[in-house]
């Protein structure tokens, strides 16, 4: 789901459906299109994935770090091409736009690539953009993107690289290229990290508030039970700007971990879901901006 689609797979069939969505108080969906998987795929049988462009869907096998395009064609058909990051088995990798972030197991660099649909044989190239430093070799355990026009008003474009010593870099990457790597802006460090956790893998969930170039960035990092909130101090246009530790939230699901969790108004709430019952869902106020808990 983005900010006004939502995709979802129909279990035990062959078919996506994606919806528009509209309203704040009294939400609205409509059904812009449906596609059935090829070859008479199930849904169960695609890896974990991302919405990709318009019509498009995005998997990736971690164990090869293999790349699956699925785009949907003429009468509600799709068809698949595949590609592959040569880094070894995929440790964390996120999706934004035509953009996609890994970490490798072998490679441990991130790499922030393009994927391009070539027309003529309507085949996937990953085209290489940059390559960010990673000199100790650590593991990657979560990537993220910031993206302009989510929401509306947003206007900057960040990846954020979160390693296995605790340490998280926000780079801007608003025009990157293959010639510069790019320039990193804010990071944290985040002492209650424990390390990679095969039960309860770190995610991040990112927040924008504020206006169009007087943006306010938060970050949620998802611990098992565990929910840590950081806050942007100080402006982006003078270049760096600081993370600050606004709130923790320990034991969201009361002995369950947080399966799913979401930002609500920009960063001033919280909801989350469990393993054990996906039915209920928990929302949190978050503190004020600018407040700490």
């Amino acid at each position: 789901m983005d900010d006004t689609r939502l995709i979802a797979g129909e279990r035990f069939t062959d078919t996506f459906v994606c919806f528009s969505v509209s309203g704040r108080t009294n939400v609205n969906l409509t059904q812009l299109w449906s596609m059935k998987l090829p070859d008479h795929r199930l849904v169960s049988s695609v890896p974990r994935w991302s919405v990709l462009g318009q019509d498009s869907l995005l998997s990736i096998v971690d164990q090869t770090a293999e790349v699956e395009v699925i785009t949907r064609s003429a009468a509600k058909t799709s068809t698949a091409h595949k590609d592959k990051f040569k880094v070894g088995s995929a440790l964390a990798w996120a999706v934004c736009d035509d953009r996609i972030a890994l970490g490798g197991s072998f490679l441990r660099e991130p790499r922030l690539s393009r994927v391009v649909q070539r027309a003529d044989s309507g085949s996937i190239t990953l085209e290489p953009v940059a390559v960010l430093p990673n000199a100790a070799k650590l593991r990657v355990s979560a990537l993220a993107f910031v993206a302009p026009g989510a929401p509306a008003f947003n206007t900057r474009s960040y990846m954020i690289v979160f390693l296995e010593n605790g340490i998280g870099t926000i780079y801007d990457v608003q025009t990157p290229s293959t010639q510069n790597t790019p320039q990193a802006v804010s990071g944290f460090a985040d002492t209650d990290y424990a390390g990679h956790r095969v039960d309860a893998p770190l995610c991040i969930l990112t927040a924008v508030r504020g206006q169009a170039y007087h943006e306010v960035l938060r970050i949620a990092l998802l611990r098992g039970p565990n929910v840590t909130v950081y806050e942007q101090s100080g402006k982006a246009d003078g270049g760096n700007f600081q993370m600050v530790r606004v709130a923790d939230l320990y034991d969201v699901q009361e002995g369950d971990a947080v399966k799913h969790a979401a930002f609500l108004q920009n960063g001033l709430g919280l909801a989350t879901s469990g393993h054990a019952d996906g039915r209920h869902v928990r929302m949190f106020t978050l503190p004020s901006p600018g407040k700490a808990a």
